[in-house]
């Protein structure tokens, strides 16, 4: 069995667009107060991306309250359904999930969105390419207790790691298996994923990242490249 890790924001999606930031912006009862703990955020965050993180996320899920698992998800199915209709997916890169999901190849969607986002995503390729196909789609994001507003797992930085190779034990899946992974974030979010293996890296190109230095053994590559090398 073969399998890939990819990030969403940015990475499946188009450049600029933050689906968490959308949706905790349409939740929250004090929208003006969210932008600038956000924007605070932007600004302090590589002094400690884990903390700052967890920071700003138990300050947003206090701002929004209680809510239901499946309610989320349903709102950021509906978010990402509008995006796609607008456009904003990247054809390439739906356009190698799907012929790599009807190859037998397994897709792990790691997020530092809340997991009801990965869960929702999921949902949304399952619509497009087929309901066969969810047991092939595995989740991996960010773990909220909504009950006591309560952040038990930040999925930012090498947490993503750990959480992927919790889910690696829970699957028996095993590392050799990977042959791809994908994000858009060589700093933070998305450079201890790339750090499993360098080679089988494809670093999605964005503004944000187009001047960013980065080792040399980590490519851009965008998934127009992967259709070549891996289909």
């Amino acid at each position: 069995m073969k399998l890939i890790i990819t990030d969403i924001d940015q990475t499946i999606t188009a450049q600029g667009l933050d689906l968490w930031y959308e949706m905790s912006l349409e939740l929250v009862k004090d929208k003006d107060l969210f932008q600038k703990k956000f924007l605070r955020f932007k600004q302090v965050a590589m002094r400690d991306p884990i903390g700052e993180s967890v920071k700003l996320m138990k300050e947003t899920i206090e701002m929004i309250g209680y809510i239901e698992r499946v309610d989320l998800r349903d709102k950021i199915i509906g978010l990402v359904n509008s995006h796609y209709d607008q456009g904003n997916i990247r054809e390439e890169a739906l356009e190698f999930l799907d012929k790599f999901l009807q190859t037998g190849g397994h897709v792990v969607l790691s997020t530092a969105n809340y997991v009801e986002g990965a869960y929702a995503f999921r949902k949304f390729l399952m619509r497009l390419f087929g309901e066969q196909y969810g047991n092939q789609i595995h989740c991996s994001g960010t773990i909220i207790d909504w009950d006591f507003l309560e952040v038990d797992h930040i999925n930012v930085a090498r947490n993503k790691v750990l959480d992927v190779k919790a889910l690696f034990d829970a699957k028996d899946f095993d590392k050799d298996q990977i042959i791809g992974i994908f994000g858009d974030d060589p700093v933070v979010n998305d450079i201890a994923l790339f750090n499993i293996d360098h080679t089988k890296s494809y670093l999605i190109e964005t503004v944000g990242n187009s001047k960013v230095e980065i080792p040399v053994t980590l490519k851009r590559r965008g998934w127009d490249q992967a259709i070549e090398d891996l289909l």
